[in-house]
């Protein structure tokens, strides 16, 4: 979200998807390739997890030159 325009970007952003219309939201939304962006939606605990286990999985891939498994893969796309 860094590069959204400090914090009146990010206030603009949520008020697009908000009432989804307009070409605000139009261009927010190929941006971020998402239909559906909410702030409050942010989970500390999940974010701590991922923080833990997704740099290792990196690790792995760039500099062990490993293939990433597929439980891997769903982790990092939070499928």
């Amino acid at each position: 979200m860094e590069n959204v325009g400090g914090d009146g970007g990010l206030q603009r952003l949520q008020e697009a998807f908000v009432e989804h219309r307009g070409d605000e939201y139009a261009e927010y939304s190929q941006w971020l390739g998402v239909t559906e962006f909410d702030l409050h939606a942010f989970d500390l605990d999940e974010m701590n997890q991922r923080l833990k286990k997704i740099p290792p999985v990196y690790r792995k891939v760039y500099e062990a030159n490993q293939q990433p498994s597929e439980a891997m893969i769903r982790y990092i796309q939070r499928i």
